[in-house]
């Protein structure tokens, strides 16, 4: 996955939950959009709601991306 697959969803309006999962098998919602941020190393950043980072994810590592009234998008289809 790149920021330019994953940005459309974060700015899109109405903006729609969605959960990303991991090859490790660990998922993580995303909830609010200000809570994510992308890394000049293909890392994606979520926040705290205070500004800490809570988690790194690896661009990566994203196998696929689901949200509520749609198909997941699996990477790689």
């Amino acid at each position: 996955m790149t920021e330019a697959e994953i940005r459309p969803m974060l700015d899109a309006d109405p903006f729609e939950p969605f959960t990303v999962s991991m090859t490790g098998r660990t998922s993580y919602d995303i909830d609010r959009p200000e809570l994510v941020s992308f890394s000049p190393h293909g890392a994606m950043l979520l926040h705290h709601p205070d500004g800490s980072v809570r988690v790194v994810l690896s661009m990566d590592h994203i196998v696929s991306i689901t949200w509520p009234a749609a198909n997941p998008h699996i990477r790689g289809s």
